[in-house]
């Protein structure tokens, strides 16, 4: 008798296939399943080894019972056997299955070690589905947690946020990171439950998981638990003890909300931001955090002239030291005290020596690099400005402020056509991002591409809802482009006593001067002077002012701010 017909007799082939249909119908399901239940792949792969192995038995049992009566074991059939039995030994270690001899010990699964992490938003869960904020601050504070800690690189908030629904391997591979946290929080009454989840960003196979179900007086313990777990997970590192400050619910909810409004950077949004920090520190007097929110807020309140800068700089200078009474390592208060002798005390010493120990603080805390390519652009030193925005993009790679940043450097290294090319790259990325298109409207002008120019400030004038920084440049491109009646116009609306905040002096002054006007140009430049506008020191490197660098009254203003010794 032929094998052919031995196995048709003993109805081998009928076993196989329906044991292979089901087999098919299983990995369908799973495959279905996986995405919603989050099954890793690798137990996907371990399920697909069981099947196979299945199939070597399946075919087994059909060759020995798959005929009635007694059955004889012949030579022929112990080679098919052994055959069999090494072809499936074969495909195993090939689909990735486990050795028997190892499986009497568990193995540890799998676990980045080059100690990166980026952390998405936590899912809010919450009845009501109204606690976003709060879901995107406990995210957001472990992030600043684990940038604490100098044995991990963590991707800043803003590029890890800006990938909130994207999947964790495409998260790994733009941010590069080896692992990524994610989770969510659920709120009810007085009550919070965190859960989190390391993952590895080469797979989805998940590294480390845990549920917390604490007070919301108790929720800084929480993210300092599941910070140091992520450390330990992926440096190997032995967990911490967790002795984070009690915080009262009310107080950290302001806070959190605080901290949503304050990176929306609108006018309204900066108000409602700087009084939600104020009610944090009023509710929790030693609140470090809540102190060093309202130095922030203040800093930028005061840079954009939405406040005076008389108002907003000694108020964050304050708050800083205060923050900073409370914890002096607290590497954001830092960077806003040297924010603040930059922008208006104009000491640029102190405020290098701030920057560099914000850093040294925190080396991978990106606000400080960018800030301090700030300064280090106002101080003709655009090659190093350079290269610390660059290591704040390292950190922060999709924060467009940092991204703009970069080709405003150049713009005042006179490198125009590169830094164009970047502004073009950032508003392709983000099309809404109105500080392209007001600083590329600039580098326009200095190519001389008028139209250009006119149009990239009419496109910030119209996303800014008509800010006095951007109308004023938009101004200034009229008059450069030769059309002072319009350029006047716009003028008049800036000037509006009716109008607030305070106009940007500076801004106006350099309207004048391209309208030819430069007695009322210089005037301006004075009451920028007197009122520390904070555009004023980048007066010595604005190739907007070049040709007016030989002017007695120019060279006068340059001395007062002792910047006449840069190049």
């Amino acid at each position: 008798m032929s094998i052919l017909e031995r196995l048709k007799e003993r109805r081998v082939i009928q076993w196989s296939l329906s044991y292979l249909g089901v087999a098919w119908l299983i990995v369908q399901v799973a495959d279905a399943v996986a995405d919603q239940w989050n099954i890793p792949a690798p137990l996907l792969r371990r399920l697909d080894v069981i099947l196979l192995m299945g199939l070597f038995f399946a075919v087994v049992i059909a060759w020995y019972h798959g005929e009635k009566g007694r059955q004889r074991v012949s030579g022929p059939e112990l080679i098919i056997l052994a055959g069999l039995t090494l072809a499936s030994g074969t495909l195993l270690s090939f689909a990735g299955g486990e050795n028997p001899a190892d499986a009497e010990e568990p193995q540890p699964l799998p676990t980045p070690q080059d100690g990166t992490v980026a952390v998405l938003p936590f899912v809010d869960l919450s009845p009501a589905g109204d606690h976003r904020y709060f879901a995107d601050g406990v995210a957001e504070e472990i992030v600043s947690a684990l940038t604490r800690d100098d044995r991990v690189r963590v991707a800043a908030r803003t590029s890890s946020f800006a990938l909130r629904d994207r999947p964790v391997t495409e998260v790994g591979e733009i941010l590069s990171v080896a692992a990524v946290l994610e989770g969510s929080v659920r709120t009810d009454g007085d009550v919070v439950r965190v859960t989190a989840r390391l993952v590895s960003a080469a797979d989805g196979f998940e590294i480390w998981a845990r549920q917390f179900d604490r007070s919301l007086d108790r929720i800084l313990e929480v993210q300092a638990e599941i910070s140091s777990a992520v450390v330990a997970e992926l440096v190997g590192a032995p967990r911490a003890a967790t002795q984070a400050q009690r915080i009262p619910p009310e107080a950290y909810d302001s806070y959190l909300q605080a901290r949503f409004f304050w990176n929306r950077r609108t006018e309204e949004d900066l108000l409602r931001s700087l009084d939600l920090f104020t009610r944090a520190t009023e509710l929790a007097p030693d609140y470090a955090r809540a102190y060093s929110g309202l130095a922030d807020t203040y800093a930028v309140l005061g840079f954009y002239q939405y406040l005076s800068p008389e108002q907003a700089f000694p108020a964050a200078t304050e708050f800083a030291e205060k923050a900073l009474d409370l914890d002096p390592g607290l590497s954001d208060a830092l960077a806003t005290i040297a924010y603040t002798r930059l922008y208006f005390e104009w000491d640029w010493a102190a405020a290098e020596d701030g920057f560099r120990q914000a850093i040294r603080a925190n080396p991978r805390y990106p606000v400080a690099h960018q800030w301090y390519g700030n300064l280090l652009v106002v101080l003709g030193r655009t090659e190093e400005a350079t290269t610390e925005i660059r290591a704040a993009l390292e950190f922060d790679p999709l924060s467009m402020i940092a991204r703009s940043a970069l080709p405003w450097a150049y713009h005042y290294g006179g490198e125009y056509e590169r830094a164009l090319e970047l502004f073009r790259q950032n508003i392709a990325m983000d099309e809404t991002f109105m500080v392209n298109h007001y600083f590329m409207g600039a580098t326009l002008v200095q190519t001389g591409d008028l139209a250009g120019a006119i149009s990239a400030f009419e496109r910030a004038v119209l996303l800014s809802d008509s800010s006095a920084l951007t109308v004023a440049g938009l101004a200034r491109a009229l008059a450069v482009a030769n059309r002072p009646g319009e350029a006047e116009a716009l003028l008049g609306r800036l000037l509006d006593p009716s109008r607030t905040p305070a106009p940007p002096r500076y801004e106006i002054a350099k309207v004048y001067l391209a309208l030819g006007r430069a007695a009322e140009g210089f005037e301006w430049l004075d009451e920028a002077l007197e009122t520390r506008a904070a555009q004023l020191p980048f007066l010595a490197v604005d190739p907007e002012l070049e040709g007016w660098s030989a002017d007695p009254r120019f060279i006068e203003l340059v001395a007062a701010m002792k910047l006449d010794g840069i190049p």
